[in-house]
């Protein structure tokens, strides 16, 4: 089972139905000024496999994510994704396949140079997400887009 400690206000985990599997968002820094943004470290835990990785996400892709997901909530179905600046390092998709249950599918890459040479790690994966979790989702993201006022 998983369970971990939230260290802020500004950090979140979206856990799986049977809570082997979650994502975690732990606020690293975020811009205000030049180049509106937020940094997370995302910890992926998926059964016995993990993965970690720091992104970047745009404001104004944060904030288009938090509307689709309110909608979602109101309507009790949907199709959300939010991916990271830097292309491919991180996607999430929230896709409802009943009007309680999604499954949430995610990836994380890291790239890097060895002996001259690209490397790249992919963690990719799923797990179901029950629609009861929206609520507290919801109000992280709230909390979260106060940073930016």
């Amino acid at each position: 089972m998983t369970t971990r400690k939230l260290i802020n206000d500004f950090d979140f985990i979206l856990f799986s139905l049977d809570r082997r599997s979650s994502l975690q968002f732990t606020f690293i820094d975020i811009e205000t000024e030049r180049y509106p943004s937020i940094s997370f470290l995302v910890d992926v835990i998926d059964h016995s496999f993990t993965g970690s990785i720091e992104i970047w996400i745009e404001k104004n892709i944060l904030e288009e994510f938090y509307e689709s997901l309110k909608e979602t909530m109101n309507s009790r179905e949907g199709n959300l994704s939010l991916s990271s600046m830097s292309p491919e390092e991180f996607k999430l998709s929230m896709i409802s396949i009943k009007k309680d249950l999604f499954i949430i599918n995610y990836t994380i890459k890291r790239t890097k140079y060895l002996n001259n040479k690209l490397s790249e790690t992919i963690l990719s994966g799923s797990f179901e997400y029950d629609r009861e979790y929206l609520n507290k989702f919801e109000q992280d993201l709230r909390n979260i887009k106060k940073l930016f006022k």
